[in-house]
């Protein structure tokens, strides 16, 4: 891609014969250089912000759409939403002059709180909702008994109070004491400053959550897969001739409902699973390597798993509008323009 440059110069040349001596005054030229970074940041926040609010409008519209479990996925589309507007227009700013920071310390304290903050909480809410739908499916009775939109709610506060808890400090103690001038290093944290805290913060927030979610997934499938054999050698064991009748009949109808609502829940969990490993997975295995094997960390394959992972800003909308028939029904009626007609809800 041809990169688009905007420069001006402010070139002020001062030449003063004083004790035969020449003092030259030079004001540095500002250069806005349109990079691959800054072009994507910007079509990310145009349609991250397009494809999120349309979701949330939905959630608006309908609000029969807040079932427990999608009290959730609504938590996690509104966080995409503020990345979309706060995060990613800053990060064109922070790539538009080639890493030099234009926009003053105070933008710069929003922009590594936001950056922060929404990062631990939504990749903290993917874990959250990954270990819902694995609960769904290896507990059923308990999570119908316990699911409710008071305990959703609770986990998002609780996990808000949590982050807050533990990465309010770091970024507290870098803008106040470790921050270095962004005239000179641009706007980044001073993780050096903090070794042990910038690692213990990297691995709560950023490293278990995927790690959990792989697991929860893991766990699943090899539960699905023993559920499977047995049910393979239950319906062997049963005659050809027998007749299923009355109860019996039932019975198996209620249970093929059962396994259609494991099926549906099991889907988003591999979607969500899948998305988490394409968007989140490199960059945390990256990370890792940057700490136990600096040796073996390449800088190059580490800026292409931060692209990749700010990308899942527009994966989440479009997953969830897929995976949750209800929600789909709504934003299909949202884009035809159609009056919105509350769909037939189940719980999911």
């Amino acid at each position: 891609m041809q990169s688009l440059q905007i420069a001006w110069h402010n070139h002020t040349n001062v030449s003063s014969d004083r004790s035969n001596a020449n003092l030259t005054f030079v004001v540095d030229e500002i250069i806005a250089k349109w990079s691959f970074e800054s072009v994507f940041s910007l079509i990310l926040a145009v349609t991250g912000a397009a494809t999120n609010g349309t979701v949330l409008l939905a959630f608006v519209i309908d609000r029969r759409l807040c079932t427990p479990f999608n009290c959730l996925v609504l938590h996690l589309i509104f966080l995409d939403l503020l990345q979309s507007l706060t995060q990613n227009p800053l990060t064109v700013a922070a790539t538009l002059y080639n890493g030099r920071w234009v926009l003053g310390n105070r933008v710069c304290d929003f922009y590594l709180l936001t950056q922060a903050l929404l990062n631990a909480a939504v990749i903290n809410t993917h874990a959250l909702i990954g270990l819902n739908r694995a609960w769904s499916i290896l507990h059923c009775q308990s999570y119908r008994l316990r699911n409710s939109r008071r305990l959703a709610l609770q986990l998002s506060a609780g996990l808000w109070l949590y982050i807050f808890t533990i990465y309010g400090p770091f970024w507290l103690l870098d803008a106040v004491f470790y921050r270095k001038p962004v005239t000179s290093v641009g706007c980044i944290i001073n993780s050096a400053a903090l070794p042990v805290y910038s690692f213990l913060v990297t691995l709560i927030f950023f490293t278990f959550p995927v790690f959990a979610i792989l697991a929860a997934f893991a766990t699943v499938f090899v539960q699905k897969s023993v559920r499977r054999r047995r049910w393979a050698r239950k319906k062997s064991a049963i005659s050809p001739a027998v007749n299923l009748q009355g109860d019996v009949r039932a019975e198996t109808e209620a249970q093929i409902q059962r396994q259609k609502k494991r099926t549906r829940r099991y889907r988003i969990l591999l979607f969500l699973t899948g998305s988490v490993t394409v968007c989140y997975l490199p960059r945390t295995v990256s990370v890792l390597i940057k700490y136990f094997a600096p040796d073996y960390w390449n800088p190059g394959v580490h800026r292409i798993t931060g692209i990749v992972y700010v990308f899942q800003v527009v994966v989440d909308p479009v997953l969830f509008t897929l995976t949750l028939e209800n929600v789909r029904s709504v934003v299909v009626r949202i884009l035809r323009c159609r009056a919105v007609v509350a769909p037939q809800l189940g719980m999911n």
